[in-house]
C-alpha cells in the first residue's frame, strides 16, 4: 500500500467513527430545564420544577421524572385529564437518561386539602399508581407511557 493510499483509508476510518459517534450523541426530546419551562407555560400550573431521579439497587441502576407544582389560580378550572397528560408527555420527553421507572406528578408543597392522587384516578388518567401513602403525589410508570404515548422520544 503506498503512502497516499494508507492517509485515505485511515481518513476514511477517522470520518466513519466521527459520523457515528455524532449519531449517537443526538438525541431527540428535551433537556430538565426546557421540559421545566414547558411545564410552567401549561395552563393550571403557576410553578414547577422537573427533576431526573436515580434508584439503585445493588449494580442497578434506573432513571425516572418527577414533576413537582403548585397549582395555579385556575387549576380547579383546568381539565385535569388534559392538564395530567400534558405534564406526563413533558415528563416522558426529558431525555437526559432513558425513562424506565416512569414519570411521577408531586404537589411542590404537600398540600392534605388537595388528593391529587384521587383528582388523577376521577380523571380517568390511565396506570396512576399512589406513592406509598402520599395523596399529593402519584406515578405513571413507563409501560403506560410508552401505551399512551409511544416509545421514549429520547432514544438515538
Amino acid at each position: 500500500m503506498n503512502r497516499r493510499t494508507k492517509w485515505i483509508a485511515l481518513a476514511s476510518v477517522i470520518f466513519s467513527i466521527s459520523g457515528l459517534v455524532g449519531c449517537s450523541s443526538t438525541r431527540l426530546g428535551r433537556s430538565v430545564p426546557a421540559a421545566t419551562a414547558a411545564i410552567e407555560s401549561v395552563d393550571g400550573v403557576a410553578d414547577a420544577q422537573v427533576e431526573i431521579r436515580n434508584s439503585r439497587s445493588g449494580f442497578t441502576s434506573t432513571w425516572g421524572v418527577t414533576i413537582y407544582f403548585t397549582p395555579g389560580d385556575d387549576f380547579n378550572e383546568t381539565d385535569k385529564k388534559s392538564l395530567f397528560e400534558r405534564m406526563l408527555r413533558i415528563g416522558w420527553s426529558v431525555n437526559e437518561h432513558e425513562i424506565e421507572t416512569g414519570v411521577s406528578i408531586a404537589l411542590a408543597d404537600d398540600d392534605p386539602t388537595v388528593d391529587l392522587v384521587q383528582i388523577a384516578e376521577d380523571s380517568g388518567l390511565p396506570g396512576v399508581r399512589r406513592a406509598g401513602n402520599s395523596t399529593s403525589r402519584f406515578t405513571v410508570p413507563s409501560r403506560a407511557l410508552e401505551d399512551e404515548f409511544g416509545d421514549w422520544p429520547g432514544r438515538t
